[in-house]
């Protein structure tokens, strides 16, 4: 039951930067910056096919995927979308651009918050677009290492304080 890819392309789209920002360990701060807002300027190009392959008419998900993942515990990579999450999706891609400009004057680790960004917009398309529940599961439990580090790391006084907080409280 795969009619497109476009899902799982979005998903896996703001991935495309963590092998360079991981791997190459001389990069420089600006082109971490440039590799982190290539990586989600490809994630929004491909919501925006994702959005042109979206029929308005139609009230099912859409451009499901399915396949067996761990099939012991009934887990699947199950996606679709519909008329809302589509919305969430662009949204999401549109924004995680802005926020990698806005964030430009990050001086301390930015190949680091690059890639917690990239992961960080990653979870959060897969988070919106899972069908499966155990998948929904993982994706939105995998928000908390990308948030609790960019908190803890990134953040402004009482940075560790706000992080745990952010941890116990989600």
């Amino acid at each position: 039951m795969d009619t497109a890819p476009w899902l799982t392309l979005v998903i896996v789209a703001p991935l495309a930067g963590l092998p360079v920002l991981l791997l190459w360990r001389s990069i420089s701060d600006d082109a971490a910056r440039w590799v982190g807002l290539a990586a989600t300027l490809v994630a929004f190009a491909v919501s925006l096919g994702m959005l042109a392959n979206f029929e308005t008419g139609e009230a099912a998900f859409q451009m499901v995927s399915k396949h067996p993942w761990v099939e012991s515990v009934g887990l699947s990579w199950f996606v679709g979308v519909d008329g809302f999450s589509i919305w969430l999706v662009m949204v999401t891609t549109f924004m995680f651009p802005i926020a990698i400009a806005a964030s430009w004057k990050v001086d301390h680790q930015v190949r680091r918050y690059m890639a917690m960004s990239l992961f960080l917009e990653t979870v959060i398309i897969g988070a919106f677009l899972s069908l499966d529940l155990l998948l929904f599961f993982l994706f939105f439990e995998a928000l908390l290492f990308p948030m609790y580090y960019i908190i803890g790391v990134w953040g402004s006084e009482r940075r560790i304080y706000a992080a745990t907080k952010f941890l116990l409280y989600t």
